[in-house]
């Protein structure tokens, strides 16, 4: 019995332990993989590609009915009493009536009705289609800012346990000094306090680490896995060039290609409604039997042609050409403003970009400097030449002078990824 229940609780554990693997999976994620796990994981793009799905069917439904059209008939009537079978259209004799017939009609012309039909269609598929290419981008882009929001934690988190390690450091050499008589228990508590101070902050940057690491999974449709970045918080490359190509191409992006393929529905449905209003020809065929008994049917034959031509309709027509009309130039003015805010972003980014640029470089010589001088400081605090308070600025500066490094190339590569949105 107890070796059964050791079994048991083997295989219960086993199960448990691969549930949590299963939940929390490991996930070694590049920067280019984003935009491919983006589109295979989030139920959005799914939605997105159903809607281009759904304006290909409109778009079939739109030209279907100029089409060739067919339908099949077949009746049976029974009179079952009257005194005044004519009154019905039955004969004196007659108290029942079969009836079959196939009719079939054919679009023969239009004026444009079918190429406007389709047009339209066509138009529509496009327009959804981009708009899927935009949420493709824009949830990409924000995959792209969490996981770069990431990978600045992660290096903040190792820039905190250098706090600690200095702290530590700190307080070890305190005590050294206090046992030798240089330096009071004043002195020695002061430093246990930064030491807990310091556990706390890398306590919290931990805590941040983890929900910036739940926002990105969250974003590339991964919610329950742990990330594992394979890059590393550098400073980008070619941000010049970049800034150069985006400049030529601020009068195009996925907006303005949106608001162009609008403009272009509308456009065709002008058309769509000139072409309603010009003669519409049919060419019509029926064949059917009827008659009291099968052994007594008749058939008969039709053919023909049909026109219809729309002479009056309260002015419909004028109004539906105006409403399209004035979105065609709605779009127009949204362009020009697309335009000018794209051209605001590019400018601020440009300024942005020097800033960094020559931040960048005073920061990584502060950076050298404060290096250099944490060692002279630590040398000189153990030989007593140098207060607690004079090793603990210079230890606070060495940290925060590599922890605003850290956010500077940070506000670099959110940068990039801007003008990267821009490009599109």
């Amino acid at each position: 019995m107890k070796k059964h229940l050791t079994i048991l609780c083997l295989f219960t554990l086993m199960a448990v332990q691969a549930q949590d693997s299963e939940v929390a999976k490991a996930l070694e994620i590049k920067l280019d993989d984003i935009r491919s796990l983006v589109i295979k994981n989030l139920s959005e793009i799914r939605n997105s590609e159903i809607r281009i799905q759904q304006t290909e069917v409109n778009k079939d439904l739109r030209i279907a009915r100029f089409k060739t059209q067919g339908d099949v008939t077949a009746g049976y009537e029974n009179l079952f009493e009257s005194s005044e079978p004519l009154a019905f259209g039955y004969d004196n004799d007659e108290d029942e009536r079969l009836s079959s017939s196939l009719k079939i009609s054919q679009y023969l012309y239009g004026f444009g009705r079918k190429k406007w039909a389709l047009e339209e269609g066509l138009a529509e598929v496009k327009l959804s289609r981009l708009q899927n290419a935009m949420m493709i981008r824009d949830l990409s882009f924000k995959a792209r800012l969490d996981y770069w929001s990431y990978i600045f934690e992660q290096a903040g988190l190792e820039v905190a346990k250098e706090r600690l390690k200095l702290s530590e450091e700190e307080e070890q050499d305190t005590e050294s000094l206090f046992e030798v008589g240089t330096l009071s228990r004043v002195d020695v508590l002061q430093t246990k306090v930064t030491k807990m101070q310091s556990l706390n902050t890398t306590r919290a940057q931990q805590s941040r680490l983890n929900e910036s690491m739940f926002a990105f999974a969250s974003s590339i449709g991964e919610v329950t896995a742990k990330i594992k970045s394979l890059e590393t918080l550098v400073p980008p490359k070619n941000v010049e060039k970049l800034l150069v190509q985006v400049k030529t191409m601020l009068d195009k992006s996925l907006e303005i290609a949106i608001l162009e393929a609008d403009s272009n529905v509308s456009r065709t449905k002008i058309e769509q409604v000139k072409s309603e209003y010009a003669p519409e020809l049919y060419g019509l065929a029926s064949a059917g039997v009827t008659g009291p008994e099968t052994d007594d049917l008749e058939d008969g034959w039709l053919v023909g042609v049909t026109l219809n031509w729309t002479i009056l309709d309260g002015k419909q027509r004028g109004s539906r050409q105006l409403f399209e009309s004035k979105n065609i130039l709605a779009n127009d003015f949204s362009v020009k403003a697309e335009i000018r805010e794209r051209t605001r972003i590019y400018l601020q980014l440009e300024s942005q970009w020097e800033s960094l640029a020559e931040q960048i470089y005073n920061e990584k010589k502060a950076l050298e400097f404060a290096e250099e001088n944490y060692t002279i400081a630590r040398e000189q605090y153990r030989a007593g030449l140098l207060t607690l308070l004079q090793v603990s600025d210079v230890n606070l500066q060495l940290v925060e002078s590599r922890y605003r490094l850290l956010s500077i190339i940070y506000q670099m590569q959110v940068l990039r990824e801007n003008l990267l949105y821009l490009k599109q």
